[in-house]
């Protein structure tokens, strides 16, 4: 975006819609979390065992606690995860 334009942008402008993020409760395992969004976009397992709170169909996840939002994932999120389980911690990564 140009500088200049900066001022006049508001985020609403460029939010995603809650109608197209996934909703998802805390305690949901993460593999039906990635399987419900493959099977929204016709490349999941297709599981159906989930407690969802809402109806999106991607990402950002949209992770609720008692009604609350309690944090989000990302797509960068999900792209860190997949590596970190198919090529491990990265080199000087204090995570694995």
């Amino acid at each position: 975006m140009p500088p200049a334009r900066r001022p006049a942008v508001r985020v609403r402008d460029v939010a995603a819609s809650v109608s197209r993020c996934t909703v998802a409760a805390s305690e949901e395992a993460m593999q039906d979390i990635l399987d419900r969004i493959g099977s929204a976009t016709g490349t999941g397992t297709g599981s159906t065992t989930t407690t969802t709170t809402g109806t999106g169909t991607g990402l950002p996840v949209l992770v609720m606690e008692g009604g609350h939002l309690a944090g989000i994932i990302t797509v960068h999120d999900t792209t860190r995860l997949v590596r970190r389980h198919t090529l491990g911690p990265a080199p000087g990564s204090a995570r694995g």
